[in-house]
């Protein structure tokens, strides 16, 4: 059978990222490796319940049939970790996709800089120049920009590198046939003519919110590097920023006002150790010295064009500084005996999760319980959320489940 229909098979059982997922592809090689199991080896593998069991050797493909051939009448391509074009950087990452839907080319990506440009889908004049600075430069240097194509940074990352004739690569949340964002078709189908779109999504999925924290480990585990541009502290580009540290990715911030709203993120990337970015030099200084990567130009900074008399915008929303908020007791309200922590968390994983309880907590506060960074905080967050194990209240915090 088909390793592509397989692929599709397995997502459609297990989920896509999962921990589930992550096991199984471990224990048995490869979504093949599952399907082709016989049930002595699901059972003693400790992974599968026993009705679990039963759905594998049931070997239903009619879902993930359709899917295949929803794919193709849309003009997509199924890549499997098997396939040659499928991106090596992805193969290495944490429950790397078993299956991608693609529209365009994701060839550019072998042997050359990968940088994804990320930030809020809400950027002010400053944000957006900068934005459009930084990601036409690297496309001209022959550098590949990823993003997310959301409204806001990540469109004007993609323009600006389609406008320089360079390679963009767009990561969705959802099926490569929605326009989602609305209106961001045509920008869309620039993207396919200068590079490609991708998805882990079958065709038909709705832009679901938990989607996202997913699409995320994509878009960093695509690029060498991934550079934030404007974020407020809670802005999703840090869990991209998270993703990034625990592939062992380069993070690059560009430094805002500190009484700024949409600098509160940038600047806690740079004071946990993200390198400050005040040109194209600074990011591409850090791989020059690679033999591997190819990059046609090297290019002199130019300041960031404003209209004449703009700057920055101030926040006029953001909030006063708060006072120093009470000491918290060093266990939540929940009795940590009263719950029981999987032993297949990792010693981080395990640790944030014995901090949560019924009351919200914020990442910014458990970060600094634990004397972590934000980012890699929010990273472990979503990787619980996924797991089932917390739960996501938004501004307020999360709480265990």
């Amino acid at each position: 059978m088909d390793t592509r229909l397989i692929a599709l098979w397995f997502t459609g059982l297990f989920g896509r990222g999962t921990r589930r997922a992550h096991e199984l592809i471990e224990i048995f090689g490869s979504p093949a490796g599952v399907f082709s199991a016989g049930g002595e080896a699901l059972r003693r593998c400790g992974v599968l319940r026993e009705k679990e069991v039963r759905a594998v050797l049931a070997h239903d493909t009619r879902e993930a049939e359709l899917q295949y051939e929803a794919a193709l009448r849309e003009g997509c391509r199924l890549l499997t970790p098997e396939d040659e074009e499928y991106p090596d950087r992805l193969r290495h990452i944490y429950s790397p996709p078993a299956v991608l839907f693609v529209r365009g080319s994701l060839t550019p990506l072998a042997g050359r800089l990968s940088v994804a440009v990320v930030g809020t889908r809400r950027p002010d004049e400053y944000g957006l120049a900068v934005t459009t600075q930084l990601a036409g430069a690297l496309a001209a240097a022959g550098v590949v920009v990823v993003s997310g194509m959301a409204v806001g940074t990540d469109q004007a990352a993609h323009r600006a590198a389609i406008q320089t004739e360079g390679v963009t690569i767009g990561v969705l949340g959802c099926g490569l046939d929605l326009d989602y964002p609305r209106g961001s078709r045509p920008l869309r189908e620039m993207a396919v003519q200068n590079g490609a779109l991708i998805s882990e999504y079958p065709i038909g999925s709705p832009a679901h919110p938990g989607h996202f924290p997913m699409r995320n480990r994509i878009i960093s585990g695509l690029a060498d590097g991934v550079l934030v541009v404007r974020a407020d502290e809670y802005s999703g580009s840090l869990i991209t920023a998270g993703h990034a540290l625990s592939q062992g990715r380069d993070v690059f911030a560009v430094p805002g006002r500190i009484d700024e709203e949409l600098s509160r993120g940038v600047n806690k990337l740079i004071q946990q150790g993200a390198k400050p970015v005040m040109d194209v030099g600074d990011i591409l200084e850090e791989y020059t010295a690679r033999p591997e990567y190819r990059m046609s130009v090297q290019l002199s900074p130019e300041p960031v064009q404003l209209r004449p008399g703009s700057r920055p915008r101030r926040s006029v929303h953001a909030p006063s500084r708060q006072p120093d908020a009470p000491a918290v007791p060093q266990e939540p309200a929940r009795e940590a005996a009263r719950r029981q922590i999987p032993d297949y968390l990792s010693p981080g994983q395990a640790a944030l999760l014995r901090l949560l309880g019924d009351t919200p907590e914020r990442p910014d506060r458990l970060a600094l319980r634990l004397d972590r960074p934000v980012p890699a905080v929010l990273s472990m967050l979503t990787e619980l959320e996924i797991y089932g194990l917390i739960e996501n209240h938004g501004p307020a915090g999360y709480t265990a489940r």
